[in-house]
């Protein structure tokens, strides 16, 4: 079950909703942190199948927009070649270093110098973040929930799982709490 309301949403209201429910989405981390990780998970697969049939994210692009790609040396190598550059002239013009992580960049800009109207220029080249995000499809979902509260601002299908999530597995049909224990 999907809310069916983030789809509907511009960019500001998205955002404007996820600031609205943050309160209630930092107490459904507090109980997702007791749950089994095999039910939390199945619930995010099902929703997050769901919510990919009702939001294009090569239509979105709000990630594109929003975010600073972290950039591998592997990336770098495959981005630069789409480009027609070499590796370290791509360095130079369009990524920083990353202080967090040795040998990983951020996209330099904001949005993604490749973010084209009809979407991104050199997609078959883009960085292996931006294949994997927003990470929905990643096992132990209860362990990442402060960046999904952080990315429903951004992504429309994130904010429809992790509110999916909340009427799934937080809530029974008494509006009390689900015990969320291992089937």
């Amino acid at each position: 079950m999907t809310t069916g309301r983030a789809r509907c949403l511009s960019p500001g209201g998205l955002a404007r909703r996820a600031e609205r429910l943050q309160k209630e989405d930092w107490e459904f981390r507090s109980f997702l942190k007791g749950c089994g990780d095999r039910k939390v998970d199945a619930a995010v697969r099902k929703l997050y199948m769901a919510a990919r049939k009702t939001v294009d994210c090569r239509k979105c692009r709000r990630c594109c927009i929003e975010l600073r790609v972290p950039v591998t040396e592997k990336d770098v190598a495959r981005l630069a070649a789409a480009v027609g550059m070499r590796p370290g002239a791509f360095r130079s013009r369009y990524l920083v270093a990353d202080g967090d992580e040795p040998r990983k960049f951020l996209m330099r800009e904001r949005p993604c110098p490749f973010l084209r109207k009809d979407g991104c220029a050199h997609y078959a080249a883009r960085p292996d973040e931006c294949r994997a995000f927003p990470f929905l499809d990643r096992k132990d979902f209860a362990s990442r929930t402060m960046e999904m509260i952080s990315n429903q601002r951004i992504c429309p299908i994130v904010f429809e799982v992790y509110q999916g999530l909340k009427k799934d597995l937080w809530h029974d049909e008494e509006g009390g709490w689900d015990c969320c224990e291992e089937e």
